[in-house]
């Protein structure tokens, strides 16, 4: 191989290498957006459902029922 070739291949591998890093950068930072949306969401209805319970025990009368516990993922969702 001639030194103008090396220098041709290093390019082309240089090219190719900063190609896949920026994709694998991109595709992270999609995740990590859409991860940090549904935490929010997530955390919106917490904060949500603490306030209605906190307002059933507020308003609780006497031989009332407790509340059901909270399901534990998403698919849980009878009771």
């Amino acid at each position: 191989m001639t030194e103008s070739t090396l220098v041709a291949l290093f390019a082309a591998l240089g090219v190719v290498g900063a190609a896949a890093v920026t994709a694998v950068g991109v595709i992270l930072g999609l995740l990590w957006r859409r991860i940090a949306h549904l935490e929010a969401d997530g955390r919106a209805v917490w904060w949500w459902a603490r306030i209605i319970a906190d307002m059933y025990y507020r308003h609780r009368r006497d031989g009332a029922p407790d509340l059901p516990k909270p399901p534990n993922s998403a698919k849980d969702t009878s009771s």
